[in-house]
Order: structure tokens, then C-alpha cells, then sequence
């Protein structure tokens, strides 16, 4: 039996975990990776010094990296005298491509890179895009990036100089979704969809067993998470649950959700 699978988070059906598969295939809805018993994969070595993070590869030796994680906490002394708490900020901007979004890439690309898969296409509006280019580039997969015309052209030179095949959309952020859809299904190729993996959201859990570390093994109450399509917020808050599991911490803390 595998040491992990998949379960819809809607209608709670397993499926066999591939990196390919998105969706629940009886409901369409969001899936999760599920540890399907004790000998599944743990590692200190993913973000370096996880406390034994369950993770969805069969070998360690499947994992790539470009260094990220680990990322500084700093405390905030000025903001934390104006409102009379402490104020701490975890330093995302220097992980490999300036932002959390290389947790989640190194696993999703991972996954990919170990199912034989050789060109994947993916969408964003920046910062994703150019995550997925270094490591698509780095693991020798060809990448289609589909990004909005409107996207920041740093973000937009960024996917270009990685390596990726930058296809710009003259439209909204949901009709680049669209237009990347389309040319997975006409040109028969993979989406490695980093708002969908589930593999993405296991990347992202790395942050959540740093604060944990951050603190000498203890949680603040309240963690504020920026979020978009919320792929940091799911990976903190597994990570979280998954602690509070094995005992390791009593109460979940207060996760504060802000978006621009």
C-alpha cells in the first residue's frame, strides 16, 4: 500500500496520488494528500530541519531544491511599540525567486519531475510563474507559463530569463486560467496548476514547521497570512494540524487572513 494518497475534500473519496490528477474524479472538487499509514516518507532535510515533515515522495532523493525555505524571522520593534504586542515578520523575499510560492514549486515540480514528466503548462500572474520557471528549468521540464499582459514586466522578464516559454494573454486573470486550459487540452500536455496541486499545498507546509522552529518549539496565537488563492494559508495550517497530531503543540493558533 502506498504511504500516501489523495482524498477529496468535498466528498472524501481516495484516489491514487499523481501529480497529474487535480481534481477529484467523482465530484470535481479539491484534493488533499492523505498519509495512509506509519511508514510514510518523513524528512529533516526538506527546508531543512522539519521535525520529521511527513512528504509526499517515495525517496528524498526525488526532492530538488534551489535552496529554499529556512527563511529569516525578524522581529519588528517600532510596529511593535505602536501597538503594544510583538511583531515578528518571517523574510519570504529571500527564498530562490523572491517569494513562498519556491516552498510549494520545489514539491509540485518534484512530483512531476519523478513521474517522467517532460513540459508542463502553468498560469499566474507573477510570482508563481517565475517559481515555476527556475525549478521547471532546473528539473529539465519544458514550461509553458501563461500570464496576463497587465502582470509587472519584472515579474513577466523573470519567467523569460528562467528558461520558460512566456505566453502572454490580453485579458483578465481568469481568462489567462482559460487560455492555459485550452492549450494543455489541445496540445495533450500537463497542468501543473500550483493554485490546484496538491503537492504545491505540501511545499507550503515547510513554513508552518519553521515558525514552529522559529519559536523554539512553540506556536504564536495569532500568524497573519497574506493570501490570494490562500495556497500559503492551507500549507501553514496543515502544517499546524499535523503538529498538533502528533502532540506537539496543545491549541491551534488564530490565522488572520489579509488580501490587497
Amino acid at each position: 500500500m502506498p504511504h500516501f494518497e489523495f482524498k477529496c475534500t468535498e466528498c472524501f473519496k481516495n484516489h491514487k496520488a499523481d501529480p497529474q490528477t487535480l481534481r477529484c474524479g467523482t465530484c470535481s472538487g479539491t484534493l488533499s494528500v492523505k498519509y495512509a499509514n506509519s511508514k510514510k516518507q518523513t524528512s529533516s532535510q526538506v527546508g531543512d530541519g522539519m521535525l520529521d515533515m511527513p512528504v509526499p515522495l517515495y525517496s528524498l532523493s526525488e526532492y530538488l531544491s534551489l535552496g529554499e525555505g529556512n527563511t529569516p524571522i525578524v522581529s519588528m520593534p517600532n510596529i511593535s511599540t505602536m501597538l503594544e504586542t510583538e511583531i515578528y515578520a518571517k523574510l519570504e523575499f529571500m527564498n530562490p525567486t523572491g517569494s513562498f510560492k519556491d516552498r510549494g514549486t520545489a514539491m509540485m515540480i518534484s512530483a512531476l519531475k519523478s513521474k517522467g514528466v517532460s513540459e508542463i503548462v502553468e498560469d499566474s500572474s507573477g510570482n508563481a510563474g517565475a517559481s515555476v520557471s527556475a525549478y521547471a528549468t532546473r528539473a529539465g521540464i519544458k514550461a509553458h507559463i501563461f500570464a496576463p499582459l497587465s502582470a509587472p514586466q519584472t515579474k513577466l522578464n523573470q519567467i523569460k530569463i528562467y528558461g520558460s516559454i512566456l505566453h502572454e494573454v490580453d485579458g483578465s486573470r481568469d481568462e489567462t486560467t482559460q487560455a492555459a486550459e485550452e492549450f494543455v487540452e489541445n496540445k495533450s500536455l500537463v497542468y501543473a496548476s500550483h493554485n490546484l496541486s496538491p503537492f504545491f499545498i505540501e511545499g507550503t507546509k515547510t513554513f508552518g514547521y519553521e515558525i514552529f522552529n522559529d519559536f523554539d518549539r512553540e506556536i504564536p496565537e495569532n500568524i497573519v497570512v497574506p493570501v490570494g488563492n490562500g495556497s500559503l494559508y492551507l500549507g501553514i495550517w496543515k502544517a499546524l494540524e499535523e503538529l498538533k497530531e502528533k502532540r506537539l503543540i496543545k491549541t491551534l493558533p488564530k490565522l488572520h487572513c489579509i488580501q490587497a
